[in-house]
């Protein structure tokens, strides 16, 4: 039997997580986005961010998705806000012993670059 399976790529996975974490405004949401951005087999949340780019273009720039990425971005901003806070405990409860400090401040830097790579202009 053959079994044909559809997996969103990258940059669905992240759009999606995006669009979940602004309507649904879970944890979970929130940590997965920013585990992906720092994790991700491209190599960080700026290529994450190019390969996103590449798949939808300037329709990332518009609309809903505009909103969302805007929303991501405010929650990712200080160590307080709800980003970062389910990022750090979610991530000390998987590794024990991590300064849960660091990993919400490694949390921001991602998300930032990611949201600052999604909307620099590119200069040819």
């Amino acid at each position: 039997m053959i079994v044909e399976v559809k997996v969103a790529g990258l940059a669905g996975f992240l759009l999606a997580k995006v669009a979940a974490a602004h309507s649904r405004r879970k944890p979970k949401d929130w940590y997965d986005l920013a585990f992906v951005l720092i994790h991700n087999n491209e190599g960080g949340s700026a290529n994450a961010a190019s390969r996103v780019k590449a798949v939808l273009g300037d329709e990332i720039k518009k609309g809903y998705i505009n909103t969302a990425l805007n929303d991501l971005k405010a929650n990712f901003q200080n160590p307080t806000d709800q980003g970062p806070i389910a990022y750090g405990l979610q991530f000390t409860r998987d590794h024990p012993g991590t300064d849960e400090v660091v990993v919400r401040a490694d949390a921001i830097v991602a998300v930032q670059e990611f949201y600052e790579a999604i909307f620099a202009s590119e200069v040819l």
